[in-house]
């Protein structure tokens, strides 16, 4: 499967706090619709490597932050080893 906006948009949602059907609204479903897609999107590999994904690179950020680090992160894999190497 592809990333979607919807699925973009419903990931950002998740990851600011909101519960699946909200964050499905957030995305573009319909108040009927929303409680299955938000059901459906949680699940999705996309959607959880792209929440995964954001959420190492915070990360990474915060921690050379607080070493008084700069990190430029332009591969995943990248920002993974430096948090490891911390």
């Amino acid at each position: 499967m592809t990333m979607t906006t919807k699925k973009r948009l419903f990931a950002e949602a998740k990851r600011e706090g909101k519960t699946n059907t909200e964050a499905a609204v957030a995305a573009g479903y319909s108040i009927e619709t929303a409680a299955q897609a938000g059901s459906r999107l949680a699940k999705d590999k996309d959607v959880i490597g792209a929440i995964e994904r954001k959420t190492t690179i915070e990360v990474a950020k915060e921690v050379a932050k607080e070493k008084g680090i700069e990190l430029k992160c332009l591969i995943l894999a990248r920002c993974t080893k430096t948090l490891k190497t911390f």
